[in-house]
Formats: C-alpha cells, sequence, structure tokens
C-alpha cells in the first residue's frame, strides 16, 4: 500500500540526480539502468513458467469451493468479463490509432503483454512489458514512456474501480435493494477516490474494501465477502487486464511516437535554415 509514497520518492530522488554533476551522476544511471534490464531478463524467463503455477492455483481454488459458488456469482462474473473486454477494445484502438497500425496488428502486438497479466495477476509484473512493447515494438518515445507509465499505474486504477462498482451493484441486487440515480452517483464517485488507495495491495484486501461502499449504501458485505473469495482468481485476472490495458492506452494517447518526434526536429530543422543569417 507504500505505491504512491515509493513513486514520489523516486520523482524526487531523480530531480536531485538531475542537480548532481554529469560525471558523477552517469555511473550511478548506468548501474540503475543495468539492474533494471536485468530484472527484466529475470521476469522473462519466469513468465514461462507461470501459466502452469496459474493453472495449478485455479483448480485447486475450484476443488476445494465446488462449482456452486460460481454458478451464483455467474452473473457478476459475465458483466466483470464484458467491462474488461470493452475496456481492451477500447485500449487496443486507441493504441492502434496513435501508433498508425491497424487493429489486428496492434493485438498481436500487444499479445505478450496480455499474458503477462493473465498468469501474474499483476500490474507491477506487467509495467516492465508495458514499457517494452510501447517504445520498441510500437516505436513510442522511450523517455515519456519510462516516466509516464509507472505515474499511471499508482493513479489510473481502473480495475478496483471496476471491481467495487459492479460489486455493489451485485451486492444491492443480491438483496433486493433499489439504488436511486444518487446513489449511483455514490457508488461511481466512492469507488473511484477508494480505488486510488489500492496500491500495492493484494486482491483479497482490495475486496475486503468494498465494505466501505456497501457501508455508504448501508448493505450487508459480510455474508457476501466469501461468495467473492470463492471467485477471486478469475476477479484478479480481469481486473489486472482492465488496469494494465488502460495505462498502455492512457501512455498512447500522451507519448509522442517516433515518427512524429523525428518530424518535429524535421520542422525545427526547417525553420532554422529558413531564418536569415545574422
Amino acid at each position: 500500500g507504500q505505491t504512491i509514497q515509493v513513486l514520489l520518492f523516486c520523482l524526487l530522488f531523480g530531480l536531485a540526480m538531475g542537480k548532481i554533476p554529469q560525471p558523477s551522476s552517469l555511473s550511478l544511471s548506468q548501474a540503475l539502468n543495468a539492474v533494471y534490464r536485468a530484472c527484466t531478463v529475470l521476469t522473462n524467463w519466469f513468465v514461462w513458467g507461470l501459466p502452469f503455477a496459474t493453472f495449478v492455483l485455479i483448480a485447486d481454488q475450484t476443488a476445494s469451493t465446488g462449482t456452486k459458488p460460481l454458478m451464483l456469482m455467474g452473473g457478476y462474473l459475465l458483466v466483470m468479463g464484458l467491462s474488461c473486454l470493452t475496456f481492451l477494445a477500447g485500449a487496443f484502438a486507441i493504441i492502434a490509432i496513435r501508433s498508425r497500425r491497424s487493429y489486428w496488428a496492434t493485438i498481436k502486438t500487444l499479445q505478450p503483454l496480455l499474458m503477462v497479466a493473465i498468469t501474474t495477476r499483476s500490474t507491477v509484473a506487467s509495467l516492465p512489458w508495458v514499457i517494452n512493447l510501447l517504445s520498441e515494438r510500437l516505436r513510442f518515445n522511450l523517455v515519456v514512456v519510462e516516466l509516464l507509465v509507472p505515474l499511471q499505474a499508482a493513479l489510473l486504477r481502473t480495475g478496483p474501480a471496476l471491481v467495487y462498482t459492479s460489486g455493489a451493484l451485485f451486492i444491492a441486487q443480491l438483496y433486493g435493494h433499489q439504488l436511486a440515480i444518487p446513489d449511483l452517483m455514490l457508488v461511481g464517485v466512492v469507488s473511484a477516490l477508494l480505488a486510488l488507495t489500492t496500491g500495492g495491495m493484494g486482491s483479497l484486501l482490495i475486496l475486503s474494501q468494498m465494505s466501505i461502499v456497501c457501508g455508504y449504501l448501508k448493505l450487508p458485505f459480510e455474508a457476501a465477502f466469501a461468495l467473492f473469495v470463492a471467485v477471486d482468481a478469475a476477479v484478479d485476472t480481469l481486473m489486472t487486464l482492465s488496469s494494465v490495458s488502460t495505462v498502455a492506452a492512457s501512455t498512447a494517447m500522451i507519448a509522442p511516437s517516433h515518427r512524429e518526434t523525428v518530424q518535429s526536429a524535421e520542422t525545427v530543422a526547417q525553420d532554422l535554415e529558413a531564418e536569415p543569417a545574422r
């Protein structure tokens, strides 16, 4: 739960390094970059065993809880799945437009990222892949991408907000509680604000905070919490996919592409040549 604090410290540390003379700070910068690259390589190695590990965990959870909770939560999982697909489709469209690629080519390029998000169920573990795909394969500016991706991962908590919103509506429907328009607006605002506090939290802790949203609506949450725990693996996967796709799309919207950078440099060069010699 210290993600925002760590991010703020990293930004301040980077600003402080910028005030140090370049010969002194260059060696530290190169060392940190080497550590980052090594960790990325290790992540690539471990990813190959993650699908099997995920299958074992889901199989064990299903065997221990049975299929009845899945049947009871079928409507909720359907809503979560459709919402996640909507976020993915929108993210693919934005990235395709910004990178000037076809829609299907963009999906094919982002397949490794989706695999990592599904197998790890961790937004943080997916960030190196977001940076790698946006900067190296889709040719967005590396400096801007490396700055924006961690920042937006801490602030754009789409997955938890989606879980809180859909979960509160599901519990209200489960107990036959009618929600008026002010109640729906309250659910949206509280879910968005509460999602900002979930950085670095585990999936079960994120689910437990749904009680805050239910508290505003005077809905019982303790009995429904057991149902959410039973489908935690599926919910956590959809939550991670929603968050990762939002981070990638928002970064692609802001970061300049390689083509835009080249065109900007050419424009500046032409303007300098057009200036009369003094």
